[in-house]
């Protein structure tokens, strides 16, 4: 004989709105009661590639929700108390990932619970309380109100600004960072910032000298011999400002062929192997002590003005 198919008890429908978007809510049979629940998730409708993904990640969390329904209805069946840490509170595990940062990563980090304060005062939310809807909330807040200077109290000439775009989409990465971490470490089981558009960081507009520049500065008379000297290291061998003006001796190594920079890069933290041409070679002058900087006192100067002087 066939087996019977087990009726699902817990169905995600769609529904269409006049604005062209689908509301998806749970179709839930229950004691042969029928109710439904609308989890405030949304389809647009599909005319780009991006409103694809946004799709798909919104019926990956309503399926999520779904299966908790499930889970939830089935373990009262059998008497079971699923026990989950949903009830702990948003704020406590946002200062406990504060406390292990340190410098300017820990600034931006208190920046960014400053925020969250003013959009939630509510020091006991909970993480089963913070919604889809309510992390739509707190990125309108950043987009729409959100202030420079969140945690400087210091009193100035000037009125704070809106945060700039760059900032909406710092401050709203380390905030959706603290469900990542908390669904990593088993403490919850859906994330509601999944589907929630992210913002779009601005296109950071750098400028490069040209050849042809780079040699009309050589033969251009320095105002300053040694900053030239650093300056022209960094065009030769490509490497950071903020790296050359903390290059040790102990980091120049001589070896058969020449010169050879073993070092940590200031920015990503690797470990780097950079073998210098001649031309780099002669740059870094005469041997010091292995902890004497390379190009002493070349952090007082900014380039930007070695070249206007130039």
């Amino acid at each position: 004989m066939k087996a019977q198919k087990k009726k699902e008890i817990v169905y995600l429908r769609k529904r269409p709105r006049k604005n062209g978007t689908f509301a998806l809510y749970l179709d839930i049979c229950r004691d042969g009661k029928r109710t439904n629940e609308y989890l405030k998730l949304y389809l647009v409708p599909e005319k780009t590639r991006e409103d694809k993904q946004k799709n798909k990640e919104t019926l990956k969390f309503a399926e999520a929700i779904r299966a908790k329904r499930i889970v939830e209805m089935q373990s009262k069946d059998f008497g079971i108390d699923v026990a989950t840490y949903e009830d702990a509170m948003f704020l406590d595990v946002m200062r406990k990932i504060i406390d292990r940062k340190d410098g300017t990563t820990k600034t931006s980090w208190q920046n960014c619970l400053a925020h969250v304060l003013k959009y939630e005062p509510n020091e006991r939310i909970t993480f089963a309380e913070i919604t889809p809807q309510w992390v739509r909330g707190f990125r309108d807040y950043l987009d729409t109100k959100a202030m420079q200077w969140a945690i400087d109290t210091r009193k100035r000439d000037v009125e704070p600004k809106r945060i700039s775009q760059g900032t909406k989409a710092l401050m709203f990465q380390k905030f959706c960072s603290v469900f990542n971490i908390a669904m990593r470490e088993g403490m919850i089981r859906l994330n509601p910032t999944i589907g929630v558009e992210r913002f779009k960081e601005p296109e950071s507009d750098r400028e490069f000298l040209t050849i042809d520049e780079i040699r009309k500065l050589s033969k251009t008379p320095p105002p300053d011999k040694d900053l030239a000297q650093a300056f022209f290291f960094s065009c030769l061998t490509g490497l950071r400002w903020s790296d050359i003006v903390k290059l040790k001796w102990l980091e120049v190594q001589e070896w058969h062929a020449g010169r050879r920079i073993v070092f940590t890069q200031q920015k990503t933290g690797g470990l780097e192997y950079l073998d210098l041409n001649t031309q780099a070679a002669s740059m870094l002058g005469e041997r010091g002590n292995p902890d004497d900087l390379v190009f002493p006192g070349q952090a007082e100067m900014p380039v930007h003005e070695f070249l206007e002087k130039c």
